[in-house]
């Protein structure tokens, strides 16, 4: 399974189902002074609701396997037991919603570096070769200062994949949004938006402006002492 997908879907629950239409991915984090804070994922497919319906009573589509729905909820409650289990995180939980189409997942953490030991389970269950999911968040309450950080080659998994495979981004959308408790003094992003209380960061994008080069997600925020 290429990369790309990985990234944008982070396989929320390790379904190529979850690759078929198009899509909206949203990533919040929200982190206190002292490092720790919630997270959640989502993956809406709801535009892709009426495809979606009918790929389910299909065998495979582009090559890729269909599963059943009860597939899926296992492999989301997998997730969700195996994060669990995991140091530093708590209150994880999985949710597919079969009516709408959106994919949930979202846990609380004690640290900033077990969200990344939590994404880093991800990639190994995906085997995920490359290691794009090692550190993508890194913070320090000393200076105030978060980095977000891509570590995928998007151009160059992109151009591996099929011409259906790729018509998946053509109306995909990737969202973030990250807050904090204190006021924020710079952003390094120029495609972020600071809100307008100034506590939270915002960057919506493309998945072609992504996967393209044109909109990076690397950002340096850094809040006010």
């Amino acid at each position: 399974m290429p990369e790309l997908k990985k990234y944008f879907l982070l396989i929320l629950i390790g379904s190529s189902f979850f690759l078929q239409g198009c899509f909206d991915m949203i990533e919040q984090l929200t982190l206190q002074d002292n490092g720790t804070g919630s997270m959640q994922l989502v993956v809406n497919l709801s535009r892709s609701r009426t495809q979606l319906n009918s790929i389910l009573k299909m065998k495979k589509v582009n090559g890729h396997r269909v599963p059943s729905k009860a597939e899926i909820q296992k492999s989301a409650s997998d997730l969700k037991e195996k994060l669990e289990n995991m140091d530093g995180l708590s209150d994880v939980n999985t949710q597919i919603d079969f009516n709408n189409f959106i994919a949930t997942l979202d846990f609380k953490f004690s640290r900033i570096s077990h969200v990344n030991a939590a994404l880093q389970q991800l990639g190994a269950k995906l085997k995920d070769q490359n290691q794009g999911f090692r550190e993508i968040y890194r913070y320090d309450p000393v200076s105030f200062s978060f980095l977000r950080v891509n570590n995928f080659a998007l151009g160059v998994e992109y151009r591996k994949m099929s011409l259906a495979d790729r018509e998946i981004f053509s109306d995909a959308t990737y969202t973030s949004i990250y807050r904090f408790n204190r006021n924020i003094l710079s952003v390094q992003n120029p495609k972020s938006k600071i809100s307008a209380n100034g506590r939270a960061v915002m960057l919506k994008s493309s998945a072609i402006d992504l996967i393209k080069g044109r909109t990076k997600i690397d950002n340096q925020i850094t809040l006010q002492k």
